[in-house]
């Protein structure tokens, strides 16, 4: 259990006036989307900008046992690997940080993505909508869980400055719109025990322009405090995160998961 969210605390807050969840672990992202749309929150279809250090864009739980037919809270955790699993390394079939979004996309949750991601790993679906195949790779596969022109509505960029609100509100038309955010992105090392955090007015303006680039259904946050450096440089961000966002974490909920 993450101190940096408190004791009393399973890993996931959540501030209902801000529409706003905060958690340690990224792949609870995919719970709180589904959750509010259950909730009748957030749309189908709805679009998703995710800003990130990674790309997070593994596909291999597009078929969870059970992801369709999830209807209740509990089915919801049930997709998710709990710590302990994934501590253990005993947690195949189940959700986690790196694949939680494609799975939102099978359910029909998530309808279209803008990237914002450093990360120097080639984008998925750049190979998908790619001409050439590979040895043993099957694009039919994926495309039989996910439609191509859903595919075809994710857009990539490597940094926020880059990030065009336009092309952004091209892709979410009428529908949710989900602003999703790693703190990781504020941590410019690649080494993750020489964390180099970016200045504090840079993180806090950059944070600012996102939050308030448009009406946002949703926002997830990600502590992640591992790839943000350790716990302490986590903290910072956390706190930096907090006061561009107006909140204090004494108005949030815990969740338990």
């Amino acid at each position: 259990m993450m101190k940096v969210l408190g004791d009393d605390l399973d890993g996931v807050i959540y501030f209902k006036d801000k529409s706003i969840y905060i958690m340690d672990d990224h792949s609870w992202a995919f719970f709180a989307w589904e959750f509010e749309r259950l909730k009748g929150n957030v749309n189908g279809d709805s679009a998703l900008l995710h800003f990130d250090n990674h790309l997070d864009d593994v596909p291999d739980r597009i078929d969870v046992n059970g992801l369709k037919d999830a209807q209740t809270k509990e089915d919801l955790i049930s997709l998710i690997a709990s710590k302990e699993e994934r501590r253990s390394a005993d947690y195949s079939g189940k959700i986690s940080i790196d694949n939680f979004i494609w799975p939102s996309f099978v359910r029909g949750t998530l309808g279209s993505m803008y990237i914002i991601s450093p990360h120097k790993q080639e984008s998925l679906v750049n190979w998908l909508l790619a001409e050439e195949e590979y040895e043993g790779a099957r694009k039919d596969d994926f495309f039989q869980y996910i439609p191509k022109e859903k595919i075809e509505k994710v857009k990539r960029v490597y940094t926020f400055d880059e990030f065009d609100l336009g092309e952004f509100n091209q892709l979410a038309q009428n529908n949710s719109k989900i602003l999703n955010i790693d703190l990781d992105y504020f941590n410019e090392s690649d080494d993750l025990f020489e964390p180099s955090l970016m200045r504090d007015n840079k993180v806090k303006g950059i944070l600012e322009q996102l939050m308030n680039a448009c009406k946002w259904d949703l926002i997830t946050v990600a502590i992640s405090p591992l790839y943000c450096g350790g716990e302490p440089e986590a903290r910072h961000l956390l706190q930096l995160f907090i006061e561009s966002a107006g909140i204090s974490m004494e108005e949030g909920v815990s969740v338990k998961v």
